[in-house]
Parts: C-alpha cells; structure tokens; sequence
C-alpha cells in the first residue's frame, strides 16, 4: 500500500504512513494502481472525481434506488469513519519518560555509587512506529537530520541526572530531574510527559572494619632520651602507607603515633571490601636504658657508694703528691653539683656529671704558707639506668681544681674558694646543662654581687678591718728593723671599686680596700718621722644567703714607697696619699666605678 501523500510503500492493513504519518485514507493505492473505493477500473477516462478515472455513473443510480432511509443510515456511517479517521490522524502519541528511567546503585554501605540512564530501546521498541519527524523539522534541521529517526532527535534533547551519585549510605534520597529541549516539539509528532523526583538509596553492601595495626612489631633501641624505634613486620598486603611521628630522640615514656593513609576511602572500600578501624595508633616508649637526669634518680646506696670512692680519691692523691711537710687535716663532706644534658642539646662524651665534694684543711708543718681549707670536687659521668640498677663512669677527670698557696711554689688540686668551684663546675655549664646544687653547696649559687660598701654587712667589714690591722702589724714586726717604730696605727678610710662590666671571673668584679695610718719613725733619726698609708685590698666580695660572705682573693699590703730622705730604707704602702689614690683609684677609673670613705678624700675624691 502507497501513501497517497508521500508515495511511501506501507504494510498492507496499516493505518498511518510510516514516513509522513499522515492517514493511509481513500486516496491510497496499492501497487497495481486499483482504487481502493471498488474493483472496475475505465482506461483513458477521468472524470476529475475521487477514483481517478472511475465512472460513478452506475454508483449514482444505485444510491437513487436505495431507499431514503436506509440511505441515511449508510452516509452517517460513512460520516463516521471518517470522522474517526480524522481524529487519528491528527492524535499525537504521548510518550511518559517516567515509565523509561533507570537507576542502579552498587558498592557499599557510605561508598556506594549511582548509574542513571533513559531506557531508549524500550522506548523505540513502544513509540518507534507511532512517531515521525515533521515535516518542516527536516527543512529546518537541514543534513543534521540525514539518516535520524524520531527517536534519534528525542534521544538528543533530552537529558536525565542524579544530584548526587557516589558517598551513598543505604537510606539517601537521590533527587533525579529531567531535562527536555523546549523545541522537540517543533521537530516530533509526539507529546512529552515528565516529573522529577526523588530515589531512596537501598542494598549496599555493609563495609567490614579491620585492624591495620595488628601483628605490628615495634622495637625501641638506644639509649633514653636518645631512644630509637624500628616498626618490624609491616603488613604488606592491605594496600596502607604506614608512617610513624617520631622515630629518634626518644625517652622512657615519650608517645610515638602510627598512622596509616590511604588514597581514597572509597576506591579502597571497593578495592578491598573492607576499611581500617582506625587511623593511628600511639604507642608508649620502653625497656630503653635511661641517662639518668636528676640527683633525685639515683638511688641513696649509690650515692654513699660514691662517697666512700671519693673520699678515697682525694687520700690516694695527697698521699702520692703532698711532700712530708704538707698534710690535710680530717675530709668533710660539703655537697654535690649535678649536671644533665638539657633536651634537644647535642653532647660528645658526657650526657650528665656529678661531682661529689669534700674539703679539708691543708697545712705545711715549717710554716710555709699559711693554713688553708681547701674544697676537692670528684667527678662522675654518664650515670645510667636500666633493668640492673644504676651505672657510672668512676673518677671521670679525678679531682677537679686547682690552687696555689700564698704565691708560693706549693699548690694542690682543688678550691680555696668555693664560690670559684662552683663557677666553674656549675655556672660555666649552664648553655648546654640543667645544673642542681645540693647538701650545702647550693647556697654558692645564691650569690649576689657587691656593688657598694653600704650593702656589704656591718660586721663582716669589721672583720676584715680586724683581719687588715693584723696583716699589716705582723708585716710591720716581720720586716722593719728593730729601731724603726709605728705608732698610733689607726683606720683611716675605705675604698670600694666596683667593675662597669662584671663578669664570672669574681676576683675582678670588686676590690675593697682597708688602709691603715701609722706614724713612723727610727731611733737613729735615719729618716724623718712621717705618716704612712697601709691599704690592704681584698678582691671579689660577694653576698651569699643568710648573710654570709665570700671573699675571693686577698692582695695583703698595696703599694711600695722609698722615704724620701734615706733611699736605704722603704716601706709597704704609700707615704704620698695622692700617690696612693691615683695608683688604687684614679688609674682604674676606665674599668670601674669607686667610692671613697670621708677619712680618705683629703687624698682625692
């Protein structure tokens, strides 16, 4: 059968043209040119009717013999159909797009994934021959349209989406929306029926959880707080990087964290089936020998251990060094300084030290030099703990210090002075050390120094005062002769000369000085009788608690004078004050600051 509009071949029986889809009506014929209103066909004649040739002639005489009634029947039917005819070519088939959607999920439960997709086939498979391009559409679309079918157009405007299709959990609402070209209804002979909505997630798979820490071997080696750990054993096969925070520089007692990592939680879940329960883990260091760090760590039988090797230090060494006229009198513990490495403080040999401190008094039985405490700091190094106790390196540099005996050719090892001892054994550490003083020694640490003569105590300087007269008046029966006389010796005054720039080295920090006036004169009349001045100068003054004093050095008697009129005789001291205030005061003015007590300002202020 051919469409009468478009000459296309149709099935036999079908009701609309497949190419233009307009009704196969009365008009149509089939392949061999019969008209489909009745079989008589008349050569050569048209008549300009319906049948194209037909002669409906004998069809007319045929009506006028039907009766009326009847013939009103007949039309009304004819009517009919055609109306019915009319109304299905002109009906436009509506396609629901709802009825065609898709959506698939997989994966698991928190990592599951959406598909979403228009089922085209089936809907080619309904609509495919209800539908056709029209006609002004193939003018409009031009060669784009060449080789497409209805469907194929509609497949080009149309579009259906997800607002949301990985991260799913079992129990998510998808939103799904369409979108359609306004314009498919100028190119297809169809209707479009949509509504978006919504989609709940359901059937994922639950993710197993697994531990990714266990079977792991942790090994802590070295020594606290320069502990090591090693991770042995790292599993190889569940697709984690294992990283750890800190892997040196550790103590007894210091966290370290494992962590894993992973590229994607949801391309692992897939990947695995499964996901680690945890991300980290912290572990506790251990079982590492431990630099002790404190006095307090070690424990009280080691310390009396120490003692006993200390004490036995300082005998072995005066007995192998002190000549038979020296000897040292009864030892007596005075205390300990501890040092320990401060954190983060690189060390070569010694992570701590201890020195363990006893003194004694040294004397000389012919008298010389004068009797004199003296302190001997013992050292120890390296003290470390672990499962068996305690351990040291023993008399690590022996007795530390050393001291020479009123400027003479004898000296020991050791301190006269302990502020100087624990300068040096204690301040000069504290860049790289944590220092503790202890048992007595601490109250060196505590030190202040003296900055003017009112600040040093009332007493102590009478006691130096005291100290002064005697050195002068035992230098006066040593070393005059027996015709030359002192008299009226008495204080004249005070200085006090105190450094701009105070250091460690306290002997140079201050310098109090005593002098003492003495009228002298010779029997004989060898000299004239004058007076003269004694300063004797102490060095390094410093405060300690509870109103103590430390003195560093003492100078004894400054100053040398010739009298004036006999050059064969001469004297300590100054029998020009000016030249004794410019020589103490006047010539140190660069580095120090001074005062001078009223009984000496005639000489210079």
């Amino acid at each position: 059968m051919f469409c009468g509009k478009c000459g296309a071949e149709n099935d036999k029986g079908a009701q609309f043209c497949k190419a233009c889809g307009e009704p196969l009506n009365a008009r149509s014929s089939n392949a061999e040119g019969s008209n489909v209103l009745g079989n008589e066909t008349s050569a050569g004649t048209n008549n300009g009717g319906i049948g194209g040739g037909v002669d409906l002639s004998g069809i007319s005489e045929k009506i006028k013999s039907i009766p009326k009634k009847t013939l009103y029947i007949g039309l009304a039917a004819v009517v009919a159909i055609i109306a019915i005819i009319c109304i299905v070519a002109n009906a436009k088939s509506t396609i629901n797009l709802n009825d065609f959607y898709t959506i698939e999920t997989e994966g698991y439960d928190g990592y599951g994934r959406a598909r979403s997709s228009i089922n085209w086939d089936a809907i080619e498979k309904q609509y495919g021959d209800k539908i056709a391009i029209k006609s002004g559409a193939l003018k409009e679309l031009g060669g784009f349209s060449q080789g497409m079918t209805a469907i194929d157009i509609l497949r080009e405007g149309i579009e259906f989406s997800l607002d949301k299709n990985e991260g799913l959990s079992n129990g998510d609402t998808l939103s799904y929306s369409w979108d359609v070209d306004e314009k498919l209804s100028e190119y297809v002979k169809c209707k479009i029926k949509y509504e978006d909505g919504s989609y709940t997630v359901s059937g994922l798979d639950k993710i197993t959880k697994f531990d990714p820490f266990d079977g792991f071997d942790l090994e802590f080696t070295g020594i606290s707080p320069n502990g090591r750990v090693e991770v042995k054993d790292y599993p190889s096969d569940n697709g984690l990087r294992y990283s750890i925070d800190k892997d040196h520089g550790l103590s007894n007692g210091d966290k370290v964290t494992i962590k894993v990592s992973l590229s994607s939680e949801e391309d692992y879940a897939r990947e695995y089936g499964k996901l680690p329960s945890a991300m980290s883990k912290e572990y506790t260091v251990e079982g590492l020998d431990e630099y002790v760090s404190s006095y307090a760590a070690i424990p009280g039988d080691v310390i009396e251990k120490l003692k006993k090797e200390t004490q036995d230090a300082i005998l072995a060494y005066v007995a192998s060094s002190y000549d038979d006229t020296s000897s040292l009198g009864e030892l007596e513990y005075a205390g300990y300084v501890y040092c320990a490495t401060k954190p983060g403080v690189d060390y070569w040999s010694e992570f701590n030290k201890l020195y363990l401190i006893y003194k004694g008094s040294v004397s000389n039985t012919e008298g010389k030099f004068s009797t004199m405490d003296i302190y001997f700091p013992v050292g120890y190094t390296n003290f470390l703990s672990n499962s068996e106790g305690v351990h040291y390196d023993v008399n690590n540099g022996g007795i530390k210090g050393s001291t020479s005996f009123d400027n003479t050719w004898y000296s020991t090892r050791g301190y006269a002075n302990p502020l100087v001892a624990y300068v040096e054994l204690a301040e000069s550490n504290r860049d790289k050390y944590t220092i503790e003083c202890g048992d007595g020694f601490e109250v060196y640490s505590e030190y202040s120094d003296v900055t003017s003569l009112n600040q040093i105590d009332a007493s102590y300087r009478e006691k130096l005062q005291a100290e002064a007269l005697e050195t002068i008046e035992s230098y006066i029966a040593k070393d005059y002769t027996e015709k030359s006389h002192v008299e009226n010796l008495s204080l004249k005054g005070e200085y006090l000369l105190v450094a701009k720039n105070p250091g460690m080295d306290f002997s140079k920090n201050n310098t109090y000085v005593i002098v003492y006036e003495g009228y002298v004169y010779n029997d004989d009349g060898k000299f004239e009788p004058l007076n003269v001045e004694y300063p004797v100068a102490y060095n390094g003054i410093v405060g300690l608690p509870d109103n103590e004093w430390m003195l560093t050095t003492s100078e004894g008697i400054v100053g040398y004078s010739n009298l004036p009129d006999n050059s064969w005789y001469s004297t300590k001291g100054y029998v020009d004050g000016s030249k004794m205030y410019s020589d103490i005061i006047t010539s140190n003015r660069d580095n120090y600051t001074y005062e001078v007590t009223d009984g000496l300002k005639e000489f210079g202020e």
